[in-house]
């Protein structure tokens, strides 16, 4: 019997982490779940400190990215973004066309990982990854008539 119910814990959790994307019913609030477990895996890999999750502005960062995004450029929206933001918050954006991978069984650790790697590999946005702060707000938003996800981590010092 406990072994039965490790496999189904197991077989769970795996469920969980491989959430395929229903791009009709897009969920933010799993994409912000994974960037953070990604991001936390990250932070103590390389960093050697954890992070822990905040949700204070939250709300107003996805407005920010939701009703700015096709006026600006990434990187103005990004310092929209953070000029609007308290002067201790530090945050990086990334913007993910998801156009031609919609056709693919793409899950949101997919697109957690594609982020986390686009910011590792950007000079500037790494520098801000590792010792920023220990507490994050990540947030995500998904424009469907441009099939992009945009995805903004900030960093509470």
């Amino acid at each position: 019997m406990k072994k039965l119910l490790i496999i189904l814990f197991l077989f769970s959790s795996m469920l969980l982490n491989a959430q395929l994307i229903k791009w009709d019913k897009f969920d933010e609030k799993t994409l912000n779940g994974q960037v953070f477990m990604r991001l936390s895996e990250y932070t103590q890999n390389i960093g050697h400190y954890s992070i822990s999750p905040v949700f204070s502005k939250q709300r107003k960062i996805h407005r920010l990215i939701k009703f700015n995004n096709s006026k600006y450029s990434l990187n103005e929206l990004s310092a929209n973004i953070n000029y609007k933001l308290p002067t201790n918050y530090i945050g990086v954006l990334d913007a993910i066309p998801c156009k031609d991978i919609k056709d693919f069984d793409i899950t949101y650790q997919d697109i957690a990982n594609r982020c986390i790697i686009d910011w590792i590999l950007s000079p500037s946005d790494s520098f801000f990854m590792i010792g920023s702060g220990n507490e994050v707000v990540t947030t995500s938003y998904y424009n469907k008539k441009t099939e992009t996800v945009y995805i903004s981590v900030v960093f509470i010092q």
